[in-house]
């Protein structure tokens, strides 16, 4: 069985990690996908070769619904590292809970022996009525 860290340990790591996202950069939801269509145009390249047109858009869930954001070809690089930079902190922010859940599963015997010891020194301390 794998010995518990400590809570300042954990404490220690979730800092880190919270210095971490003050390093982010611009960031997006979403997924940046690449769409290929044929156009109606019949004497297009794309009807003549079979080469479909290239285009570039964010997708991302708004209230339930997919919400398509065009994307220039000049940005898509730039928009990626959004995108990946985005996926970067919520990784970081899932870690951080992590490690929270770990503080509080190791506060409660604290806080349990605690609470015992209090209910203890109350039913052993006479009461100016006893006297």
């Amino acid at each position: 069985m794998r010995m518990p860290k400590s809570i300042n340990t954990l404490k220690r790591q979730i800092d880190a990690k919270i210095r971490s996202l003050g390093e982010a950069g611009t960031f997006m939801s979403g997924s940046l996908i690449q769409k290929r269509w044929k156009c109606a145009k019949p004497d297009c390249i794309c009807n003549r070769t079979g080469k479909l047109h290239t285009g570039y858009a964010v997708t991302s869930k708004v209230k339930g619904k997919t919400r398509s954001v065009y994307v220039p070809v000049s940005m898509v690089d730039e928009v990626k590292g959004w995108v990946k930079e985005y996926k970067r902190i919520q990784k970081v922010m899932k870690e951080i809970n992590a490690l929270a859940e770990q503080v509080i599963r190791l506060r409660v015997p604290v806080a349990r022996a605690e609470s015992q010891r209090k209910a203890s020194l109350a039913s052993t301390t006479p009461t100016s009525s006893e006297s």
